[in-house]
């Protein structure tokens, strides 16, 4: 009997510690981690200390490395074909741009676009061609709010992509055509 209570204490203890490490680590080292793991293809793990990352960085209010790592876990969750779970946290990232906007009192116009077009990208796996015209028509307000090149590049691209993958044809291959007097606009040789 004393050895069961002796072997069940040990094993409390032992997920003590083991808990107490985890919750220690910071986002960015949970960051490294999960690009680690990507690299050596286990996604399931990956996934979710980006997950954990996006939650840390949220928590302390740096939003681009929020974003960034909530994007990624989104992209990990698409590929496993959990739209659900890709959609949601699409929801949670909104609302903790919307949170740093109060708190920074400006708009973080290339953080909301970026959310934007992951939803694009889902609904055009999805072949969902409505929503995904509604994410386009979303990409345009906020690119005129933004009013910036990075903002006319990424708008540029998915509305490309959309219409070639969609149609009609002529119009996908018109916006290539202005993205790439875009990039030689900019002098960006490499990107034509």
């Amino acid at each position: 009997m004393k050895k069961i209570i002796l072997f069940i204490s040990f094993i409390i203890c032992f997920n003590a510690i083991i808990n107490a490490q985890n919750n220690n680590l910071t986002p960015e080292s949970l960051k490294e981690q999960a690009y680690r793991n990507l690299n050596n293809g286990k996604y399931i793990e990956a996934r979710s200390l980006y997950k954990k990352a996006y939650e840390g960085f949220a928590a302390q209010g740096d939003y681009r490395n929020a974003i960034e790592c909530g994007l990624k876990t989104d992209s990990l969750y698409v590929k496993e074909f959990f739209f659900k779970e890709a959609f949601e946290l699409c929801r949670h990232m909104d609302a903790i741009i919307l949170r740093g906007e109060e708190k920074e009192n400006k708009k973080l116009f290339d953080l909301r676009l970026l959310i934007v077009k992951e939803r694009l990208r889902m609904y055009m796996i999805l072949r969902n061609t409505e929503r995904a015209k509604e994410q386009l028509a979303i990409m345009d307000e906020i690119g005129r709010q933004a009013n910036n090149d990075a903002a006319k590049e990424i708008i540029l691209n998915a509305k490309a992509n959309y219409y070639l993958t969609f149609g009609p044809i002529a119009q996908g291959t018109n916006y290539y055509e202005q993205l790439i007097d875009f990039y030689t606009q900019k002098g960006d040789t490499e990107q034509v």
